[in-house]
């Protein structure tokens, strides 16, 4: 229902370990899958010894889903607001 995907050397290998997408099928999103996946990828990035993930937040929508999470969670993402250029993507 819905993935994200991970980054472990960042894109185009910057080092920085990134969240590089988010997707949620269109027939199932605003039942929390998103939210869920999102939490999965970072506790699993943590898992794997990244102490800060970067994330490019390209939409009003995901700025609010990323909002939503807890302050741990918040707290070892390095949120790269981006969706001021338009939310091409929604």
């Amino acid at each position: 229902m819905a993935l994200a995907t991970i980054a472990p050397e960042g894109e185009m290998t910057s080092g920085e370990p990134t969240i590089v997408g988010l997707y949620t099928v269109r027939s199932c999103r605003y039942r929390g899958y998103g939210k869920i996946v999102l939490e999965a990828a970072i506790r699993r990035s943590l898992e794997r010894g990244f102490p800060k993930i970067r994330i490019d937040v390209l939409t009003p929508k995901a700025m609010k889903l990323v909002q939503s999470l807890s302050e741990e969670l918040l707290s070892v993402l390095a949120v790269h607001d981006q969706s001021m250029f338009g939310g091409f993507l929604e």
